[in-house]
């Protein structure tokens, strides 16, 4: 494997998705998943490839492949939970996004959180705060949405301690 060709071929495949011509980025790809199977960063760009051309489904498997080929990858693991959402696999997306939290940006636990609210399962979404109040204790909306959850439990008491942390904790 000439990893300086993979380089370069994979250098010319982003600039033709940035260019916003990303369908000449294909030839590109395929050489490298020619030489090298297991490259996570051909199917991630593959996949936003897809993605741009509206080939969702598409895009779907490649940045699955990425993932399966680099778990760490978080920009596969956004991009994957993004279309995910917009086919409306919320279950789906929430597994993803459980792999690997410990990665995740701050919007995306967020995110994860609060679609295991709407999916009723309370415990993982109350779990998913602690972990988001824990790593970022600056984001005062791990508080609130442990607020929602318990307003949907109707334990207003609980509700009411973890609003009035949001609320003393962040001073306007």
């Amino acid at each position: 494997i000439d990893n300086g060709r993979i380089s370069r071929l994979l250098n010319d495949a982003a600039m033709n998705i940035k260019q916003g011509q990303p369908a000449s980025s294909f030839a590109s790809l395929e050489k490298v998943l020619e030489q090298d199977r297991s490259n996570a960063a051909a199917y991630y760009l593959r996949g936003c490839a897809h993605g741009r051309l509206g080939n969702i489904i598409m895009a779907r498997d490649d940045f699955k492949s990425a993932l399966s080929n680099d778990p760490s990858h978080l920009a596969a693991r956004t991009n994957l939970a993004n279309v995910l959402l917009q086919q409306g696999l919320i279950e789906e997306t929430v597994t993803v996004l459980d792999s690997h939290p410990e990665t995740l940006p701050a919007d995306l636990a967020y995110k994860a959180a609060e679609l295991s609210l709407e999916l009723k399962n309370f415990s993982s979404a109350l779990s998913k705060c602690d972990d988001g109040n824990l790593h970022y204790p600056q984001d005062g909306r791990f508080h609130v949405l442990r607020g929602r959850i318990y307003i949907e439990q109707k334990k207003y008491d609980a509700a009411n301690k973890s609003l009035s942390v949001t609320v003393d904790s962040f001073p306007r």
